[in-house]
Protein backbone atom coordinates (compact mmCIF):
# COMPACT_ATOMS: atom_id res chain seq x y z
CA UNK A 1 0.00 0.00 0.00
CA UNK A 2 1.61 3.57 -1.14
CA UNK A 3 0.08 6.85 0.97
CA UNK A 4 -0.42 10.27 -0.30
CA UNK A 5 -0.16 12.92 2.36
CA UNK A 6 -2.73 15.52 1.42
CA UNK A 7 -2.35 19.11 3.20
CA UNK A 8 -3.48 22.57 2.23
CA UNK A 9 -0.20 24.24 3.45
CA UNK A 10 3.15 23.14 5.05
CA UNK A 11 2.04 25.41 8.05
CA UNK A 12 -0.87 22.45 9.24
CA UNK A 13 1.62 19.66 9.66
CA UNK A 14 4.91 21.29 10.35
CA UNK A 15 7.11 19.63 12.76
CA UNK A 16 5.05 16.15 11.72
CA UNK A 17 7.70 13.22 11.25
CA UNK A 18 5.92 11.37 8.70
CA UNK A 19 7.81 9.52 5.82
CA UNK A 20 4.69 9.78 3.07
CA UNK A 21 5.37 11.90 0.14
CA UNK A 22 3.49 14.77 0.41
CA UNK A 23 0.85 17.09 -1.90
CA UNK A 24 0.03 20.91 -0.29
CA UNK A 25 -3.20 21.22 -2.27
CA UNK A 26 -2.96 25.36 -1.41
CA UNK A 27 -5.90 27.19 0.17
CA UNK A 28 -9.67 26.54 -1.16
CA UNK A 29 -11.52 23.71 -2.59
CA UNK A 30 -10.46 24.73 -5.95
CA UNK A 31 -7.24 24.81 -4.98
CA UNK A 32 -7.51 21.29 -3.44
CA UNK A 33 -9.90 19.90 -6.68
CA UNK A 34 -7.15 20.94 -9.04
CA UNK A 35 -4.04 20.05 -7.21
CA UNK A 36 -5.15 16.19 -6.20
CA UNK A 37 -7.00 15.80 -9.71
CA UNK A 38 -3.49 16.45 -11.56
CA UNK A 39 -1.29 14.22 -8.85
CA UNK A 40 -3.52 11.73 -9.48
CA UNK A 41 -3.97 12.12 -12.89
CA UNK A 42 -0.33 12.06 -13.42
CA UNK A 43 -0.02 8.01 -11.90
CA UNK A 44 -0.67 4.85 -13.49
CA UNK A 45 -3.59 2.46 -13.30
CA UNK A 46 -1.39 -0.12 -11.06
CA UNK A 47 -0.10 3.19 -9.00
CA UNK A 48 -3.75 3.80 -8.13
CA UNK A 49 -5.27 0.76 -7.40
CA UNK A 50 -2.27 0.44 -4.11
CA UNK A 51 -2.79 4.58 -3.27
CA UNK A 52 -4.33 5.41 -0.14
CA UNK A 53 -5.38 9.58 0.01
CA UNK A 54 -4.42 10.72 3.50
CA UNK A 55 -6.25 13.83 4.14
CA UNK A 56 -4.95 15.40 6.93
CA UNK A 57 -5.37 19.22 8.30
CA UNK A 58 -6.54 21.61 11.23
CA UNK A 59 -10.08 22.50 11.10
CA UNK A 60 -12.16 25.05 12.89
CA UNK A 61 -15.06 23.53 15.75
CA UNK A 62 -16.88 24.68 18.64
CA UNK A 63 -17.65 21.44 19.93
CA UNK A 64 -14.47 19.87 20.46
CA UNK A 65 -11.10 21.11 22.42
CA UNK A 66 -7.89 21.92 20.79
CA UNK A 67 -5.60 18.95 20.06
CA UNK A 68 -8.47 16.79 19.50
CA UNK A 69 -8.05 14.74 16.78
CA UNK A 70 -11.43 14.31 14.69
CA UNK A 71 -12.00 11.12 11.94
CA UNK A 72 -14.50 13.00 9.47
CA UNK A 73 -17.34 9.80 8.77
CA UNK A 74 -19.01 12.13 6.49
CA UNK A 75 -17.52 15.31 4.67
CA UNK A 76 -20.16 17.65 2.87
CA UNK A 77 -19.68 21.14 1.05
CA UNK A 78 -21.64 22.97 -1.61
CA UNK A 79 -21.28 22.11 -5.44
CA UNK A 80 -23.64 25.15 -7.65
CA UNK A 81 -25.41 26.25 -4.91
CA UNK A 82 -26.33 22.42 -3.83
CA UNK A 83 -25.23 21.53 -0.29
CA UNK A 84 -24.07 17.46 -0.76
CA UNK A 85 -22.71 15.04 1.22
CA UNK A 86 -20.41 12.02 1.01
CA UNK A 87 -19.98 9.32 3.67
CA UNK A 88 -16.05 8.43 4.49
CA UNK A 89 -14.87 5.20 5.55
CA UNK A 90 -12.15 5.16 8.68
CA UNK A 91 -10.70 2.12 7.09
CA UNK A 92 -10.43 0.63 11.21
CA UNK A 93 -8.47 3.57 12.33
CA UNK A 94 -10.77 4.09 15.38
CA UNK A 95 -10.20 0.84 16.52
CA UNK A 96 -5.95 2.51 16.58
CA UNK A 97 -6.49 5.95 17.67
CA UNK A 98 -8.51 8.02 20.19
CA UNK A 99 -10.74 9.92 17.43
CA UNK A 100 -14.12 11.53 17.49
CA UNK A 101 -16.43 10.51 14.45
CA UNK A 102 -17.52 13.32 12.89
CA UNK A 103 -19.84 15.23 9.82
CA UNK A 104 -16.74 17.68 8.23
CA UNK A 105 -18.32 20.83 6.10
CA UNK A 106 -16.28 22.11 3.75
CA UNK A 107 -16.37 26.12 3.68
CA UNK A 108 -15.36 28.34 0.45
CA UNK A 109 -14.29 30.95 3.60
CA UNK A 110 -12.47 30.86 6.63
CA UNK A 111 -15.50 30.84 9.57
CA UNK A 112 -14.96 33.57 12.39
CA UNK A 113 -17.11 34.95 15.25
CA UNK A 114 -18.62 37.40 12.42
CA UNK A 115 -19.58 34.89 9.76
CA UNK A 116 -20.13 31.49 11.45
CA UNK A 117 -23.26 32.43 12.07
CA UNK A 118 -23.64 30.60 8.08
CA UNK A 119 -23.70 27.43 9.71
CA UNK A 120 -26.74 27.97 11.21
CA UNK A 121 -28.77 25.32 8.47
CA UNK A 122 -25.49 22.95 7.50
CA UNK A 123 -25.34 19.76 9.84
CA UNK A 124 -21.46 19.92 10.68
CA UNK A 125 -19.53 19.22 13.86
CA UNK A 126 -16.06 20.75 12.16
CA UNK A 127 -15.54 22.88 9.61
CA UNK A 128 -12.32 22.85 6.53
CA UNK A 129 -11.74 23.73 3.18
CA UNK A 130 -10.76 20.58 1.26
CA UNK A 131 -11.86 17.75 2.61
CA UNK A 132 -14.96 17.44 0.66
CA UNK A 133 -13.27 17.82 -3.04
CA UNK A 134 -10.37 15.44 -2.00
CA UNK A 135 -13.09 12.62 -1.11
CA UNK A 136 -15.32 13.32 -4.51
CA UNK A 137 -11.51 13.04 -6.71
CA UNK A 138 -10.78 9.85 -4.88
CA UNK A 139 -14.19 8.40 -5.55
CA UNK A 140 -13.54 9.38 -9.23
CA UNK A 141 -10.39 7.94 -9.22
CA UNK A 142 -12.14 4.92 -7.47
CA UNK A 143 -8.97 5.02 -4.69
CA UNK A 144 -9.17 4.55 -0.92
CA UNK A 145 -9.44 8.41 1.13
CA UNK A 146 -9.07 8.89 4.94
CA UNK A 147 -9.13 12.06 6.39
CA UNK A 148 -8.34 12.71 9.80
CA UNK A 149 -8.26 16.72 11.19
CA UNK A 150 -7.05 18.04 14.45
CA UNK A 151 -8.80 20.97 16.36
CA UNK A 152 -6.98 23.91 15.90
CA UNK A 153 -9.60 26.46 17.08
CA UNK A 154 -13.36 27.60 17.23
CA UNK A 155 -13.11 30.19 15.12
CA UNK A 156 -12.18 32.84 16.95
CA UNK A 157 -8.35 33.40 16.49
CA UNK A 158 -6.42 35.39 14.40
CA UNK A 159 -4.14 33.51 11.75
CA UNK A 160 -0.82 34.33 13.65
CA UNK A 161 -2.99 32.67 16.91
CA UNK A 162 -3.88 29.79 14.51
CA UNK A 163 0.03 29.35 13.58
CA UNK A 164 1.14 29.24 17.48
CA UNK A 165 -1.39 27.00 18.52
CA UNK A 166 -0.06 23.93 16.04
CA UNK A 167 3.15 23.85 17.92
CA UNK A 168 1.49 22.50 20.75
CA UNK A 169 -1.04 19.89 18.84
CA UNK A 170 0.53 18.80 15.98
CA UNK A 171 2.70 15.96 18.53
CA UNK A 172 -1.32 14.41 18.46
CA UNK A 173 -1.34 14.35 14.98
CA UNK A 174 2.41 12.50 14.47
CA UNK A 175 1.45 9.85 17.27
CA UNK A 176 -1.86 9.34 15.84
CA UNK A 177 -0.25 8.70 11.59
CA UNK A 178 2.58 6.47 13.43
CA UNK A 179 0.11 4.17 15.27
CA UNK A 180 -2.14 4.26 11.82
CA UNK A 181 1.12 3.16 9.50
CA UNK A 182 2.31 0.40 12.40
CA UNK A 183 -1.68 -1.22 11.93
CA UNK A 184 -1.13 -1.03 8.11
CA UNK A 185 -4.38 1.77 7.77
CA UNK A 186 -2.17 4.08 5.50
Amino acid sequence: MKTLLVCAVAEEIEGLSADFPVLYTGIGKEKAESALRKALSAKTSDELKELTVFNVGTTGTQKYERGILLCPCCVSGHRNGVLHSLPVEDWGASKYIHCHSVTCYAADVFITEKNKSMLDNIPHDCVDMEAYVEALVCKEFGIKFISLKLVSDSFNVTFDEWKASLKTVVSNLTTAIETLKNHSII
